[in-house]
Formats: C-alpha cells, structure tokens, sequence
C-alpha cells in the first residue's frame, strides 16, 4: 500500500465521526478482505451486511455502534502487526527484540 492509504487508513481509525459506505470499503480493501472475510471478521451472519452498507457510499452506513468499534479496534491491530513486520523486515527475523543491546565499548588513544 501506498503512504497516501497508510495515513488515510490510520485517520479513519481515530475519525470522531461515523464510518461511511466509501470508507468502510476503502478500510475492507486496505485490510485485503473480500466482503465474506469482512463479514466474518464482524461476526455478521454474511457478506450481503457488508455489501448493503459499501453500496450507502458518502452515507453513514448504519452500522452498529459496538461493531464499528470493534472495525477501528481491528485497524489498530493491522498497524500494529504492520510495524511489527517492518522491525522483522529491517532487522531480521531472527533478531531477538527483547534481548539487552550490547553495550558501546570506546577506547581513548
């Protein structure tokens, strides 16, 4: 994903505001779901839930209220695994992250 999607994922996330039908497909699509991933990562009895509200584009889609909080939740979670996999990514997998960094010995001539 591009830097532009990052931001704009990550301000969907905190948006004080309710999600709208453009935005909840825009989030679907960041997170790489299909609308049945989607609806069974909400726990919606199927996709047609998640179609209904993708088609409400600049609307609210009526979305409950504990289930758009549960979406953002699950947001915050994907930039967290993000970052996680860009630490493995720069320093390696086998990098032990909670090991002690050895220390900086210096030497006077």
């Amino acid at each position: 994903m591009n830097r532009l999607q990052k931001i704009a994922f990550e301000g969907l996330i905190v948006k004080p505001a309710r999600l709208s039908g453009s935005e909840v497909a825009f989030i679907r699509s960041y997170m790489g779901y299909t609308q049945a991933q989607f609806a069974q990562l909400l726990n919606l009895a199927n996709h047609s839930i998640v179609s209904i509200w993708e088609k409400k584009d600049l609307k609210g889609t009526g979305m409950d209220f504990n289930t758009e909080i549960f979406l953002r939740l699950n947001m915050a979670r994907t930039i967290r695994k993000a970052l996680v996999n860009q630490v493995l990514e720069n320093y390696g997998s086998s990098a032990d992250i909670g090991a002690k960094p050895e220390p900086i010995r210096l030497s006077v001539a």
